[in-house]
């Protein structure tokens, strides 16, 4: 039986809640990936290569789904505003991929630096105090 995007998008936050140690670091894993992808569907895109291009922008929307679903808005201050861009970063994705448009993977890269370094900084931090990874109260 295969599993769908829900199915996924459960089980991370699932995981993410009963692990609180490696929440915060599957975070980072999934900002990692998710800025490869797009830099690499940026790349297929200039060499014409719009089929590799479409699979990494797939890949990278349901990445995205998956942070918004593990999402806990009510848990911290700014939830309802972090949800809001992922909405608009899935919309760009689509965007970027439905016209193969450089311009709109860099607006979805410019979204994407900030969160990622800031979710790194945040574990980074974490991690020098010695604590077990912090709380995920927020998740992604």
């Amino acid at each position: 039986m295969a599993l769908t995007e829900q199915d996924v998008a459960n089980a991370y936050s699932d995981t993410a809640a009963k692990t609180v140690s490696s929440g915060p670091m599957l975070i980072v894993r999934l900002y990692d990936r998710l800025a490869h992808d797009v830099e690499l569907a940026r790349r297929y895109i200039e060499t014409g290569d719009f089929e590799n291009a479409d699979s990494c922008l797939q890949h990278a929307q349901k990445i995205v789904i998956v942070l918004r679903t593990g999402l806990r808005p009510a848990g911290f201050h700014g939830g309802d505003d972090l949800r809001r861009l992922y909405n608009t970063l899935i919309d760009l994705l689509v965007k970027a991929n439905l016209f193969k448009d450089p311009t709109v993977i860099g607006q979805c890269q410019g979204i994407i630096a900030p969160l990622h370094a800031a979710w790194m900084e945040a574990v980074a931090i974490e991690l020098e105090k010695g604590e077990d990874g912090g709380a995920t109260a927020g998740v992604a």
